[in-house]
């Protein structure tokens, strides 16, 4: 009988999770920006969140920068201050 052995690989130290986030900076910030404003939108009782209608591009990025309202703002304004804080990479 042969039994496998699968090693659980060790977890990530917080220094080589900060170095990663300096290497990918803008990278992380760019998959930020997008998915949070979905992630915070306001819905309304039913649970909707009123998808976008199809519009001209210039309208649909303001109605996507709109979906999480002040409070999205200041997260992204929070995710910059962290890239600016740990010297990320914008390549």
């Amino acid at each position: 009988m042969i039994i496998y052995y699968h090693r659980v690989p060790d977890a990530p130290t917080l220094d080589a999770i900060k170095q990663d986030f300096v290497r990918h900076g803008l990278s992380g910030y760019i998959i930020c920006s997008f998915f949070l404003p979905y992630m915070m939108a306001v819905r309304d009782a039913s649970g909707s969140d009123h998808g976008l209608p199809d519009v001209e591009r210039d309208e649909r990025v303001l109605q996507i920068s709109e979906l999480a309202g002040e409070d999205g703002t200041h997260k992204l304004n929070d995710i910059i201050r962290d890239i600016v804080q740990f010297n990320a990479k914008f390549r």
